[in-house]
C-alpha cells in the first residue's frame, strides 16, 4: 500500500502535473513506479496533443 500526490500547476500558458508516491517498499518498486507515471504521463500528453489539433 502507498499514498500517491497529485499536483497540478498551472498558469495561462503552460500546466505542470506532479506525482509523487510514498511508502514504496524499495529503490526497485520506486523505478517501477517512476516508469509507469512517466508511461500515464506520455499517454496523457498524446491526448492532450489530440485534442489540440
Amino acid at each position: 500500500m502507498s499514498t500517491i500526490q497529485i499536483r497540478v500547476i498551472g498558469n495561462q500558458e503552460k500546466s505542470t502535473v506532479a506525482i509523487h508516491q510514498e511508502k514504496l517498499l524499495n529503490a526497485e518498486q520506486r523505478a517501477e513506479m517512476k516508469e509507469h507515471w512517466n508511461e500515464i504521463m506520455n499517454k496523457i500528453g498524446t491526448e492532450i496533443k489530440k485534442a489540440s489539433r
